[in-house]
């Protein structure tokens, strides 16, 4: 299965006072051509599709022109929120856009899916963590062992994971500060003292992540 995986969209982020939405929509345009050129099996965009939970009108056109270009060319689009986006905002009428091949997983819910694509070769699973803070899982799974991010993306992947069968290909669609990586400049802390941290092998038994 051939996929296009992006992230950190950021749309509406201002640089230096200044708002970077027609360098982006600039450069999305050169996305969605590549999108048409490639025709991959789906399009991923984990986490942060916006810079802050309010964004900009300006960026949320950003994300609709986008939404809809790629539901006209009939390719398959998964995004899941990330610690920047409002979670409840982009659930918006996210029941009627699958219909149209959209796939946006705004909330993190006990009993979220995977989403099964097909290809040659059969079933790909896309198990989507969508994007919570531990205490949410805790009450939303009633998941009293769920204390930081680590303990939360284990019990989202083992929840999705009970639902693939064992020999199926299945990937995770994550927005997560993996053990190992250096934070920037440009990234909200999600908490203190390294509790942010999941481990890699959090996503051990995902053919890829």
């Amino acid at each position: 299965m051939r996929i296009i995986h992006t992230a950190d969209w950021h749309l509406g982020r201002i640089f230096y006072e200044r708002y970077l939405t027609e360098d982006q929509a600039y450069t999305l345009q050169d996305f969605s051509a590549l999108v048409r050129d490639y025709r991959p099996d789906a399009v991923v965009v984990a986490g942060d599709i916006y810079d802050r939970a309010v964004p900009p009108t300006e960026a949320v056109h950003l994300w609709d022109d986008m939404v809809t270009e790629l539901s006209y060319a009939d390719i398959p689009f998964i995004a899941i929120s990330g610690n920047h986006d409002s979670t409840d905002r982009l659930s918006y009428g996210t029941r009627l856009l699958r219909e149209s091949g959209v796939y946006i997983y705004g909330m993190a819910e006990a009993d979220t899916a995977p989403l099964v694509l097909h290809d040659a070769a059969g079933p790909v699973y896309f198990c989507p963590f969508a994007f919570a803070d531990p205490a949410t899982i805790r009450i939303k799974y009633d998941e009293p062992q769920v204390r930081d991010y680590d303990s939360l993306f284990r019990v989202q992947a083992e929840r999705l994971l009970q639902q693939v069968p064992s020999s199926a290909r299945r990937i995770a669609v994550a927005h997560a500060f993996v053990a190992g990586g250096s934070p920037s400049d440009s990234e909200r802390p999600l908490s203190v003292g390294g509790s942010s941290q999941v481990g890699t092998d959090a996503f051990q038994d995902f053919h890829y992540t």
